[in-house]
């Protein structure tokens, strides 16, 4: 599945690119027809925040989906709810949060003198998940759910 994001979006569009889903950003979009164009040539499944750019995809029939919340994890349940968007079923970290690009392995030797630099960035990061995976999911050890 394949999304486009409004520019009100943002911090969804990362999640989702961190998930694996491809997701185009549709910040600098000048107006609504350019948006809907573009979901209709790629297949683009709309994601937005802008009720009236909702219901002009919805009368060209383009699949879209209103966000309603602007809480990241209430917009990870609406986007599990209503389109079934797995968040650990697909390759996590595949495609790059900030351009959407693929993102390849690579040797641990090729990465040694990058890899302590940004050691203490990846740990807030996990952090972040772990977070989010519990707002989500609750903490089966402790017997929330």
């Amino acid at each position: 599945m394949r999304f486009a994001a409004d520019s009100m979006l943002g911090r969804l569009t990362r999640w989702l690119r961190l998930s694996g889903y491809d997701v185009k950003y549709l910040s600098g979009a000048s107006d609504d027809e350019e948006i809907l164009d573009l979901a209709i040539a790629e297949r683009l499944v709309l994601l937005t925040q802008n009720a009236a750019l909702y219901r002009s995809a919805r009368k060209r029939g383009i699949r879209a989906v209103f966000v309603e919340s602007g809480a990241i994890v209430e917009q990870l349940k609406q986007m599990i709810g209503a389109l079934g968007v797995h968040l650990y079923n697909t390759p996590f970290f595949s495609r790059c949060p900030v351009c959407n690009g693929e993102i390849e392995g690579a040797e641990k030797e090729e990465l040694d003198g990058e890899l302590s630099k940004k050691r203490s960035n990846w740990r807030q990061g996990i952090l972040e998940v772990r977070r989010l995976r519990e707002d989500l999911f609750g903490r089966p050890s402790l017997g929330e759910y």
